[in-house]
């Protein structure tokens, strides 16, 4: 939606992390805050791939986007503030924490 013009980068982090961090009352997270988890993705624009299950990193080994072309590609990932996942590597050592609600 960014790259046909309907969202900006601004409003697609907004709708993506802040309001779901929001809406559900999640603890320390959503933001990049002092204090907070930085679970942060950084991706490369203009750059085309297409989703196969070799590339699936979940434990349930599939994805309903599996074929689906996208033109922005995950460089790197972390969660917690740690370094997990960098162009194909994984630091399988790292795992997330349970989230926290401030009910």
């Amino acid at each position: 939606l960014v790259d046909q013009g309907v969202l900006t980068l601004p409003l697609l982090v907004e709708k993506m992390c802040h309001a779901p961090a929001r809406l559900f009352e999640i603890k320390e997270r959503g933001y990049l805050r002092i204090g907070y988890h930085a679970d942060l993705v950084l991706v490369r624009p203009n750059t085309l791939w297409i989703v196969d299950k070799q590339q699936i990193l979940s434990k349930c080994a599939w994805s309903p986007l599996e074929g689906h072309q996208f033109n922005w590609k995950v460089e790197k990932t972390f969660v917690n503030g740690e370094f997990i996942y960098d162009k194909g590597f994984i630091n399988e050592n790292i795992r997330g924490k349970e989230l926290e609600f401030n009910r």
